[in-house]
């Protein structure tokens, strides 16, 4: 059984996680599922819209529930994005000695960007796993964003987005990455991003609370695991009445 670095981490939320996990029955440890562990980068939006669709900045908690839960063969990293990419968390094992730097990283990203750059998200997640990645980890992306492609110009708007369907999907799809999109708002490209996560073997969900926030953590926990572990409907998550209640 693997173990995680962050006990007591999360506190409240890390024992309705538990709860949820619990619903599906004894799971076996994230490495069974292809041998390895999981590199997984977390791409999370900083514009300013999102101190609006997210102004208890929930996505953080929920950040850090992941990270809580990832064992010694795991390893995770961060990025904050708004006009670009920037690195918050380069990936890292969550040993004693690191896990208070990463959990810290979640809880550097803001909400004062101006712009909604999916595509230097995407590119620059992709950039680190190919850089830091290791041979037989099971690499994913985690998209989290409340708007649509904007750098301030419709016309870069579309040939950024073309460029995330043409050339990024591409490189994901031949490097085996997968994508698990969450919406925060209807007014997210929520097109784009399921279109993402179903190219790649992904999930996607639209997130309108935290009891549905903390429950996509959970099902993309379980589904590094185990893709057949929760329901799943044409690339999205379905949660049942179960999994909300104990959240």
């Amino acid at each position: 059984m693997k173990r995680s670095f962050f006990p007591g981490a999360a506190g409240g939320l890390l024992r309705a996680l538990a709860a949820i996990l619990a619903l599906a029955g004894p799971a076996p440890a994230l490495a069974a599922a292809g041998g390895g562990g999981v590199d997984a980068v977390l791409l999370m939006d900083s514009s300013g819209s999102m101190a609006k669709n997210d102004p208890g900045k929930r996505r953080v908690p929920a950040a850090r529930l992941f990270m809580s839960l990832l064992g010694e063969e795991d390893r995770v990293g961060l990025i904050s994005f708004s006009d670009a990419g920037y690195p918050v968390l380069h990936l890292t094992a969550p040993t004693p000695a690191a896990s208070p730097r990463i959990l810290a990283s979640a809880d550097r990203v803001s909400s004062r960007g101006v712009y909604t750059n999916l595509y230097a998200a995407l590119d620059k997640g992709l950039a680190m796993l190919d850089q830091e990645g290791r041979p037989g980890q099971r690499p994913m992306l985690i998209l989290m964003s409340d708007g649509k492609m904007d750098v301030g110009s419709p016309d870069q708007d579309q040939a950024l987005r073309l460029k995330v369907e043409d050339e990024l999907l591409a490189k994901l799809k031949d490097k085996g990455i997968r994508v698990y999109s969450i919406a925060f708002t209807e007014a997210s490209d929520t097109e784009l991003m399921k279109a993402l996560a179903d190219a790649t073997g992904g999930l996607f969900r639209l997130a309108r609370s935290d009891e549905d926030l903390h429950a996509v953590f959970a099902a993309i926990f379980e589904s590094a695991k185990d893709p057949d572990m929760l329901p799943v409907e044409g690339g999205e998550f379905t949660v049942d009445a179960s999994i909300r209640e104990v959240t």
